[in-house]
């Protein structure tokens, strides 16, 4: 039987050899998870800085549109940036402007030929982006913003020349201070016998404006408010509309229209008041607005009656939807009337005193004017002098959704100008 090999220890250079390469394995593991942690957080800190660039971008795009909508609702460069700042940014934006003409405080010029400027700087954390663009600014018609304004195909101005009780020559006693929109029917002579040539003769400070003009739905516009609005019926010759920011009352009285006032009244106004009339109102006395509140502003929307036949005459006003029979007298309060049918302001009963709505916006199918007498000198002063571009009421109105018609109406709109669009500061 052979006889086994002697155990042949190793030299003393070749003990731990194993443990030493296991130490050099194990540290070169070390070194590859630190460097991939290493790169790692890199990446994640240039992802996460590369997502906060790329949000502070929209921050800055979005306050670039919110400019643009901040100046169409007010017409004011200021308010573009106002309340914004580092302490208080507004969805990261930090600083906003518009300048205009040199000018960052000022209203709105409507006119493409005067560009608007608007910078908008913005921040996510701590990474900074900032926008600017040049921006036309263009008017869109808008009918509430001229004294008159009919949309019946065959609507028309019609100011009467005589007549009332007693009939006296009216003859030129309605002023007219403000402009008119009026459908096209191929003349520009829409004003009956009132002793008027043309439509530029009765309104020679405001101008005629022969195009189509967009039909209002007043009758959707009732029919979608009515149910929340506040009733309002038998108050007879003092009207209270007192509520808080933009307010809706109703009347629907048995009779022709939904209301009737046999007397002189007195409407009181606080804020924005909306009364709404299905079936129209005549008031057969003097109609006074007066104001309750700094800032209040009475808008009538009326459907007509459909069935009044003039007991007198006999003659039917089936379309008249709201009929001033002893004229309006309004110094303070803005009165704007809107209806797809007829407004009658007329001063049949009060022929002997001169009345005068200081801001007055008649949007309707047609209308009647009637003045006081003219020899004593009697005048029916009616006005809607504001500069187009400057009618911020009705722009704010329609914010609002205040008037019929808000949905398609805006107070302006803004071109971007070829080639101004850049980011700065990069």
């Amino acid at each position: 039987m052979p006889t086994p090999a002697p155990f042949r220890t190793p030299p003393p250079r070749e003990r731990g050899f194993v443990l030493v390469g296991v130490v050099m394995f194990v540290l070169a593991l070390t070194i590859l998870g630190l460097s991939l942690f290493s790169l790692s957080s890199f990446e994640a800190q240039f992802l996460g800085r590369s997502a906060h660039d790329s949000q502070a971008f929209h921050y800055a795009a979005g306050g670039l549109e919110r400019a643009k909508f901040v100046l169409a609702q007010t017409g004011n460069l200021g308010k573009v940036g106002e309340g914004i700042s580092a302490a208080t940014p507004l969805e990261g934006v930090v600083y906003a402007s518009a300048v205009q003409n040199g000018d960052s405080t000022g209203l709105v010029h409507w006119s493409p030929d005067l560009p608007i400027t608007i910078t908008v700087r913005a921040r996510d954390h701590d990474v900074e982006r900032a926008l600017q663009a040049n921006y036309m600014p263009n008017v869109v018609w808008n009918p509430y913003k001229y004294l008159l304004a009919t949309h019946q195909p065959s609507g028309a101005v019609w100011v009467q020349a005589s007549g009332g009780s007693p009939a006296t020559d009216r003859n030129r006693s309605v002023n007219l201070d403000g402009r008119v929109w009026q459908n096209d029917h191929g003349s520009p002579n829409g004003l009956g016998t009132a002793g008027y040539t043309t439509l530029l003769e009765a309104f020679p400070s405001g101008g005629v404006k022969l195009d189509s003009v967009p039909e209002l739905d007043v009758r959707g516009f009732i029919t979608e408010h009515a149910l929340l609005a506040t009733p309002l019926s038998g108050a007879g010759v003092l009207w209270q509309l007192h509520a808080t920011g933009v307010s809706y009352f109703k009347t629907d009285e048995a009779g022709a229209f939904s209301l009737r006032v046999g007397s002189d009244a007195t409407i009181s106004v606080r804020d924005t008041a909306v009364w709404l009339f299905p079936r129209g109102v005549r008031f057969d006395g003097m109609v006074s607005v007066t104001a309750a509140s700094p800032g209040a502003c009475l808008i009538i929307v009326a459907n007509h009656n459909g069935t009044y036949v003039d007991p007198y005459d006999h003659l039917p006003y089936f379309e008249t939807a709201a009929w001033f029979f002893g004229g309006l007298q309004s110094t303070s309060v803005p009165v704007i009337i809107a209806t797809q049918d007829e407004v009658r302001l007329e001063q049949f009963n009060r022929s002997d005193v001169s009345t005068g709505v200081g801001y007055l916006s008649m949007y309707a199918g047609f209308a009647f004017l009637m003045g006081p007498q003219a020899t004593p000198g009697y005048r029916m002063r009616l006005h809607h002098a504001v500069p187009y571009e400057n009618d911020y009421l009705i722009d704010r109105l329609v914010a609002q959704g205040a008037l019929p018609g808000s949905e398609v109406l805006t107070p302006g709109r803004f071109k971007l100008a070829a080639g101004s669009w850049q980011e700065i500061g990069r």
